[in-house]
């Protein structure tokens, strides 16, 4: 059976520092791939200055159903919010929704502009949920 994409709207800038995707999880992975048109550009803070980072990156799911996407997008939250020691990024209402070929193409709807969420150890936090994902049974 093959996987369908989800967009999760979680956001990366420091994926560079990370193993490269896609991160393999039990029956899913993750990619990465440029945010959906009509995002905002992203910048890195270092200091009091603000420059350019690198592209952003929006989290893709491929997993076999809306179901088990949910499940992986509740892991990748939770992961981030042990990483951040704190719910101050937490992602409670993360709502995957499948990705649509036109969703790149700059052919959305008027006022459907993507919700993008950006956190620090995004990478990470999908790393850690791949390799948890593998073990454990279901």
């Amino acid at each position: 059976m093959g996987l369908t994409a989800y967009h999760t709207g979680l956001v990366a800038i420091d994926y560079e520092r990370f193993p490269k995707f896609p991160y393999r999880g039990n029956g899913w992975s993750l990619s990465l791939k440029k945010p959906p048109v009509g995002a905002t550009p992203t910048y890195l803070v270092n200091g009091n200055r603000r420059t350019l980072g690198l592209p952003a990156k929006e989290v893709i799911i491929h997993a076999s159903s809306s179901v088990q996407a949910q499940k992986i997008g509740k892991l990748i939250s939770c992961a981030i919010v042990v990483l951040d020691g704190c719910a101050v990024f937490s992602f409670d209402d993360l709502n995957v929704q499948r990705v649509r070929r036109t969703d790149f193409e700059g052919n959305r709807k008027p006022g459907s502009k993507p919700i993008i969420r950006l956190s620090p150890n995004v990478p990470l936090g999908c790393l850690i949920a791949a390799k948890a994902s593998l073990c454990v049974q279901e």
